[in-house]
């Protein structure tokens, strides 16, 4: 019987969610700021809201990770970052629609939800765990080589999702 192990996969596994929920809100976001009765004029400045405040927690959530990673070990700060990847997509999925009926509560919702997207980045941790666990230069290579293959992957899977998404949601708008 072969056995195969995949010693890099958690930490892959976890930016490669974290790609692929990036990948599908990024581009959708106005989409879902629409949807949510923003006002037109007022959507892309709750666009760059959203998108620039994520990106800052994800600043302060790399420098978090990697600290968490040096103290507890980096499979602890992979698990938590996953974790905290898990709760926070769910929410921004399920945040705005249906739970109010004001604009900007609803997109004040969804920023919220983003900010924890972006303090639960798994960007550094996964990182840190290829490292920690790299037996030599070459194994380091391979196993950085699968990762940013798989996030290119999944960067085009979001893009074809959101791409088909936005389809249905301009679809819908025109036969109304």
């Amino acid at each position: 019987m072969v056995v195969c192990t995949w010693p890099y996969g958690p930490a892959i596994a976890a930016m490669a969610a974290d790609i692929l929920g990036q990948a599908i809100v990024t581009p959708a976001l106005p989409f879902y700021l629409s949807e949510v009765s923003v006002p037109e004029a007022d959507l892309p400045r709750w666009n760059g809201m959203i998108m620039g405040t994520q990106f800052a927690a994800v600043v302060l959530g790399s420098l978090l990770s990697g600290r968490m990673g040096d103290k507890y070990g980096s499979a602890a700060a992979v698990k938590l970052a996953l974790m905290g990847q898990v709760v926070f997509f769910t929410l921004s999925a399920f945040a705005p629609f249906g739970v109010v009926d004001a604009p900007t509560l609803a997109a004040t919702l969804l920023l919220l939800t983003r900010i924890g997207v972006g303090l639960s980045t798994t960007i550094v941790s996964a990182q840190l765990y290829i490292f920690d666990r790299a037996a030599n230069l070459e194994s380091l290579i391979r196993a950085l080589a699968q990762y940013m293959a798989i996030l290119s992957c999944m960067w085009a899977a979001g893009c074809a999702d959101m791409y088909l998404s936005a389809a249905c949601i301009c679809r819908r708008r025109i036969a109304r």
